[in-house]
């Protein structure tokens, strides 16, 4: 019937969802120039559109919020060039015209021309409404308008379903397309209209237990991590923003990667603004309308928001057929009021109202394969059924869902209710005998906390093909897999500032900048403070002011130890990456060493990592990957620069608990033995010498003292042992990559001798609820005996 009507320069307006199959039928019998838009998008093309530059000029010289400048730019398509009696109409005559003079809508000149040499066809628009028709009229003044509507026959059907809860109501749609689905009718041709977002996390719960394909989800960007972070940060220059976001984001994992990238999109529509704290509610706007959930399958239902999008050969499930929800309630509380509305001549809410239960009528009785659904409670609220019923009349049958017939995890799910049911209040059904016999199986009042596991391939699709590792992830993995997937693949952990991190954060800092060049020490130790986003009470504050006196003995410290050392350079906060990528998967394992104290000529050199926190140098637990912090330094030092022999790696710990003082040794003193290297040193007289000339008296190196036995440390190796060390690390570094790309990631946290490592400063035991058996009883070594066993 349409192509009849169809030649070249024809335009089709037509519902924005129906015109995929539009295109899909017509250009495959034709050639000619079609252009296909909406009614609402031709009603921009006549009178003007308008861009986020028009709600930007109002927001700032008007001091309105987002939404009442938008609802004023809708407002202005229903105005006319004249005097109104009405005073809020002639003000938007005037703001329409401010807004054409400061070319903020963008009118087409050549429109009438452009609409009068084209053929215009309205296509199955059920029932407009009056600005439409009136719209339309002003349309027919210009050029030809052909108005076709398909015939349709009012179908058969005439029940509506009753349940008495909507999780029936759900589980009877969903029972009902699975059996659609064994008829071989294609998913495709399935949709479901009604439900509201009460109906969300329900339909994607029991849809899941059924595996058919329909995602509901109303997450936006501003609701992510991405977006709270991006608007906290908003900086005048956006360039500012993103550098905050990529330092503090893992855009390697594809979700982050996915948010991020709409966000440079909606960002990018704001190029022209010099000053992006200006579009800053602009932005939350745009953040809240994107949703990050765009998966899409290529079989699949898909909800539809009105029966007008609904075609004949399609499958419509009409649930929440309720008063209140269906149909739409109008009220008279719009901007422009009813009373002004009927001197513009457009849709007052009774007319709307009126309209809405008309469309809602046609549609019902004319829609094929509809079944329609509603429920009595959900939430504890009662519901009743639509008041378009009072003229449908059509007969109400009760349906009532008992078990499913396509669904073993349902059933399984049931039986344990009916079981409670039995249990606490001596309830029996004979569906409980029934769904018992089929599950004998099924273990009542059980949990296994065991992870199910992942498959790898949706792993590596997850992370982009993209894995970073560094030493805390690694001894995340090695004190528990599970604990690794859900801190470093999930990012489950949050962080969380604090006065502590701060200073061993600001420590850090001065500690690489103060022995490069000449600072102002004080001055650059109180403008990080002063640039610290965080809320210092008074009782930090004070802590501040000693602290800082603190690190100035430290700094001396660290002086006085360099004049018995004779390595000359130094490196700080030395960045370093290891390529340990594999066939298509780029995989970097890197670290930051805070001190790289070395000698070029000597090619000789000490690693040097500052503490602020507790110092462990025990290396008794490496062969099980653990405490690996000073092996991986060395690791990745040895990787850089691998002519470089190394005769000394240690920990500093540069703040300290109050000391006891006693009555051989000065405060000074105490604190200066504690500001000594803890770790480990070649066992050569020669390279102890290089690091502290005077060791015999442990100037530099902790425990280094000479005495009548001899060297006083036992933390000496020979070039063997760090070998031996070097390769022990490298194979752990490999075995972890090789296991976390095979998505190996058992609860299985370790305990050694009496110490429960695994668990001990986890912070997901509400999560996975480990227990003995999930336990991994490692064997205690004491001086690096494992070196010396045969496996």
């Amino acid at each position: 019937m349409l192509e009849k009507y169809i030649k070249d320069n024809t335009i089709i307006i037509s519902n924005k969802n129906k015109i995929p199959s539009l295109i899909k039928k017509i250009r495959a019998k034709s050639f000619i120039n079609l252009k296909f838009m909406t009614l609402d998008e031709l009603r921009e093309l006549f009178f003007f559109k308008y861009d986020e530059k028009t709600l930007y000029y109002l927001i700032n010289k008007y001091n309105y919020n987002y939404d009442i400048a938008l609802k004023l730019i809708k407002n202005l398509y229903y105005i006319k060039d004249k005097k109104y009696k009405n005073e809020k109409l002639n003000n938007l005559v005037s703001l329409k015209k401010e807004l054409l003079e400061q070319k903020l809508l963008y009118q087409n000149q050549l429109i009438n021309n452009y609409l009068g040499n084209n053929n215009i066809i309205i296509y199955d628009y059920i029932l407009l409404n009056k600005y439409d028709s009136i719209f339309i009229d002003e349309l027919k003044k210009i050029t030809k308008i052909t108005i076709i509507n398909k015939e349709r026959e009012e179908t058969a059907n005439n029940t509506i379903l009753e349940f008495n809860d909507i999780e029936d109501e759900v589980v009877f749609v969903a029972e009902k397309i699975v059996e659609l689905i064994n008829n071989n009718i294609d998913i495709n041709k399935i949709k479901i209209c009604g439900p509201n977002n009460e109906y969300n996390n329900i339909i994607n719960r029991i849809f899941h237990y059924y595996k058919l394909p329909l995602i509901i989800d109303n997450s936006t960007i501003y609701n992510t991590k991405i977006g709270q972070l991006f608007i906290k940060n908003l900086n005048k220059n956006i360039n500012n923003t993103i550098d905050i976001i990529n330092k503090e984001i893992d855009l390697n994992i594809q979700d982050n990667l996915k948010i991020y990238n709409s966000i440079i999109n909606i960002i990018n529509k704001y190029a022209w603004c010099d000053d992006y704290n200006k579009v800053k509610e602009m932005l939350i706007n745009d953040f809240k309308k994107t949703k990050i959930n765009n998966t899409k399958y290529e079989k699949r239902i898909d909800i539809i928001n009105s029966l007008d999008e609904a075609n004949d050969d399609e499958y419509i499930f009409l649930m929440s057929f309720n008063q209140g929800i269906i149909p739409n309630i109008y009220k008279d509380e719009d901007y422009l009021n009813d009373k002004i509305k009927q001197e513009l001549n457009i849709d007052t809410s009774n007319d709307l109202n009126t309209y809405s239960t008309n469309k809602w009528l046609y549609n019902i009785k004319h829609t094929k394969n509809l079944t329609i659904t509603y429920k009595k409670y959900s939430n504890q609220s009662e519901y009743y059924i639509s008041s378009l019923n009072d003229i449908l009349n059509y007969n109400i049958i009760k349906e009532n869902i008992e078990y499913s017939n396509y669904s073993h995890l349902f059933n399984k799910i049931a039986l344990t209710k009916k079981i409670d049911d039995l249990i606490k209040y001596n309830t029996h059904s004979e569906i409980l005998d029934i769904l018992y016999n089929n599950y004998k199986e099924l273990k009542y009042l059980t949990y296994n906390n065991s992870f199910t596991g992942i498959d790898p391939n949706i792993l590596l699709k997850y992370i982009n093909n993209k894995l970073t590792l560094s030493y805390s992830a690694i001894n995340n993995y090695y004190h528990c897999a599970f604990k690794y997937y859900l801190s470093n693949i999930l990012k489950l952990n949050i962080y969380e500032k604090t006065f502590h991190t701060i200073i061993g954060n600001l420590f850090h800092y001065i500690l690489s900048i103060c022995f490069i060049k000449d600072i102002d020490i004080k001055k650059e130790y109180y403008d990080y403070i002063e640039n610290e986003e965080y809320q210092f009470n008074a009782k930090e504050l004070f802590f501040l002011d000693k602290l800082y006196e603190e690190l100035i003995f430290i700094i001396e410290t660290i002086k006085k130890q360099n004049q018995y050392n004779s390595l000359s350079q130094n490196l700080y906060e030395e960045k370093i990456e290891i390529d340990k990528s594999k066939k298509d998967i780029n995989i970097i394992f890197k670290g930051f060493i805070d001190k790289i104290n070395y000698d070029d000529k000597q090619k000789t050199g000490i690693i040097i990592d500052y503490k602020t926190g507790s110092a462990d140098i025990n290396l008794n637990n490496i062969i099980y990957g653990l405490d690996m912090q000073l092996p991986i330094y060395l690791y990745l030092t040895k990787n850089k620069y691998p002519n470089m022999r190394i005769i000394g790696f240690y920990l500093q710990k540069i703040l300290h608990n109050k000391p006891n003082i006693d009555k051989k040794h000065t405060y000074k003193e105490i604190n200066e033995d504690k500001l000594k290297l803890l770790g480990y040193t070649s066992m050569y007289d020669s390279d102890i010498k290089i690091i502290d000339s005077n060791y015999a008296e442990s100037k530099v190196i902790k425990g280094m003292k000479t005495t009548s036995k001899g060297l006083g440390s036992k933390k000496v190796y020979d070039n063997e042992l760090i070998e031996k060390i070097y390769n022990l690390t490298d194979n752990k570094v490999n075995e972890a990559i090789d296991n976390i790309l095979n998505a190996s990631f058992t609860i299985n946290p370790k305990k050694i001798g009496m110490n429960n490592i695994g668990c001990k400063y986890c912070n997901f035991k509400d999560i996975c609820f480990s227990n003995e058996a999930n336990l991994i009883n490692l064997k205690e070594y004491k001086n690096l005996e494992f070196f010396d066993e045969k496996e």
